[in-house]
């Protein structure tokens, strides 16, 4: 699920997401929620990577991570270690024994480490997009409101030159700011996930830092930058085709999903096969089915639905990226008569392909 709701934001706020859990380490796998003091104030530096994602994406140069195979992975694996490192901390502070106690406290930092590793793994994979700025200011916030010490400045201590404070990457589109936690109960510390998680956002800004240290690193050894799972321009393709391919359906709420790998054009008169569509009676019914396909990320290469009596439209209601296996697709909702493929669609689609996913397809490349 994704941090924030948005009209046409789920890709987005997805790659937010991904962004966001490897490059502070914080809360891997779990939404921010505002009530929670240290939840929020790590908001504004989910802000933040947001609206570098979304200047991406309104550049045409959106770098897809959230649905490599990789980033997944080692999300996955710090998420499952985070859990382990609460589980042994709780047995650690319930353990009468101090010799077990130990053992716990020491298996939680083990686990730990193997969460912070596999998150480094899944940032080496994206654009270095947090601000440790923003970070820095946040951990001070959530430092206060958790009457805990608050961090050491690493920030301020870097030199003029440091990848994180000159590079393009590290500069804020939110400003930093240092927000007095409201008057009110502190937060159960109690709690080893709550402990962990004033731990991570504590230590978040060096994280921040490391995250632009080890991109520049990399520049300097001549690795190429991140690309992601889809070229920019072939995501723009297969958004225009979505849209061509709902305008054509007879209806006005329509999903429409890509099943097969659509950069590769088997179909007639140029247009790539495993597209489909489905009209619905209502924007619920036409949700419920967006959230139930989108449970499975690997039978679909893209899917989302549309509103055409909208105001918005022809941008989605909702849309994601996923990882492409061909499927089958069926839906709850009774099927109502599909329009045919008119010579229209057929014509937008086969120009898409001559401007360049045919193109990409006949490179030879596989989708990540």
């Amino acid at each position: 699920m994704t941090t924030t709701p948005g009209k046409s934001n789920a890709v987005l706020d997805r790659e937010t997401d991904a962004r966001f859990w490897a490059q502070t380490h914080y809360r891997v796998g779990k939404r921010l929620n505002s009530a929670d003091p240290t939840d929020r104030a790590m908001m504004r530096v989910w802000l933040d990577i947001f609206a570098k994602v979304q200047r991406e994406d309104r550049a045409g140069k959106l770098v897809l991570t959230y649905n490599h195979p990789a980033v997944e992975q080692h999300l996955s694996d710090a998420e499952l270690a985070m859990q382990t490192a609460a589980a042994h901390l709780d047995a650690a502070v319930k353990e009468r024994d101090p010799v077990r106690a130990q053992q716990h406290a020491e298996a939680a930092a083990v686990a730990t480490t193997t969460a912070s590793s596999a998150t480094h793994a899944a940032a080496a994979l994206q654009p270095a997009t947090v601000s440790p700025v923003v970070v820095a200011a946040a951990a001070q916030e959530a430092a206060h409101a958790a009457a805990v010490p608050p961090p050491a400045s690493v920030v301020d201590q870097l030199p003029a030159e440091h990848p994180a404070v000159s590079s393009i990457a590290a500069q804020p589109i939110v400003p930093p700011a240092f927000a007095t936690a409201p008057a009110g109960s502190l937060p159960s510390m109690r709690q080893p996930a709550q402990q962990l998680a004033v731990a991570q956002a504590v230590s978040a800004p060096g994280v921040a830092v490391a995250v632009h240290e080890a991109a520049q690193a990399r520049a300097d050894q001549g690795v190429p930058a991140p690309t992601g799972t889809l070229p920019a321009q072939t995501i723009a393709q297969l958004r225009d085709i979505a849209i061509a391919v709902a305008d054509e359906a007879t209806g006005d709420i329509v999903g429409v999903v890509a099943t097969q790998d659509p950069t590769r054009f088997a179909g007639v008169e140029g247009a790539p096969t495993g597209w489909s569509w489905l009209v619905f009676p209502s924007l619920r019914d036409a949700a419920d089915w967006y959230g139930e396909l989108t449970e499975t990320p690997e039978t679909f290469f893209y899917v989302a639905y549309y509103d055409k009596t909208s105001h918005t439209w022809p941008q989605p209601v909702n849309e994601v990226f996923g990882t492409g296996r061909a499927i089958d697709i069926t839906a709850k909702p009774a099927r109502p008569s599909r329009s045919h493929t008119s010579g229209a669609v057929v014509a937008v689609v086969a120009a898409l392909a001559v401007a360049g996913i045919a193109a990409f397809a006949s490179s030879g490349r596989e989708p990540a």
